[in-house]
């Protein structure tokens, strides 16, 4: 995100106490940063300006974003709880294009629970990792269908079941999003075709 290094001539405190206390720094690129300063970093509730447009409000360590922030770019908004500069902890992110992801972040990416929504109305509420679907989740489709299961890799992986608007169910395993067969008591055929396309 930002590192405040090798500030130049043009960097300056325009306002306040930005040692060890409140007020506004003007950095070499002419970013700007409002808020509590120890010992020459910001700590405490800051806000920052970027040149690029972008902001960020919220909690700072040691000139980190540390603790509930938000940071708007021009193709996002992500509110949530930081800890060296990326998400960690419960956060939402909103893009500009309407897809929405929330849930709990580790190192800036959806890990855990979480929900994503994509434009055309379908959703993934379950389990995460590094931002893709895996593990059991539901997909609801922007159709009304709706897919209960395992996922791997943002794909229907596993034992899962597709529930129909219309009526019906179909209920089996997945390979890779590909449906391979009926409901299995074992899984033998699934773990056999994994260790093959390995």
């Amino acid at each position: 995100f930002f590192v405040f290094v090798n500030f130049g001539l043009n960097a300056q405190c325009i306002s306040g106490d930005c040692e060890n206390g409140n007020g506004t720094y003007v950095f070499e690129d002419n970013s700007r940063a409002e808020g509590n300063w120890k010992n020459g970093k910001l700590n405490g509730k800051c806000k920052i300006f970027y040149t690029s447009g972008n902001y960020y409000e919220g909690e700072m360590i040691n000139d980190l974003k540390s603790g509930y922030g938000l940071y708007k770019t021009k193709d996002s908004e992500v509110r949530g709880v930081f800890n060296n500069d990326k998400l960690n902890g419960k956060g939402r992110i909103n893009f500009t294009n309407n897809t929405i992801y929330e849930g709990i972040f580790k190192d800036g990416m959806l890990n855990g629970l979480g929900k994503i929504t994509i434009p055309d109305g379908s959703y993934y509420e379950g389990l995460f990792t590094n931002n893709n679907l895996n593990g059991k989740g539901v997909y609801v489709f922007n159709n009304g269908d709706k897919y209960e299961g395992n996922f791997k890799n943002s794909e229907r992986h596993g034992d899962g079941i597709i529930y129909f608007l219309k009526g019906g169910t179909l209920k089996g395993t997945w390979l890779n999003d590909n449906y391979i067969s009926g409901p299995s008591d074992d899984n033998t055929n699934v773990v056999k075709l994994e260790e093959i396309n390995k």
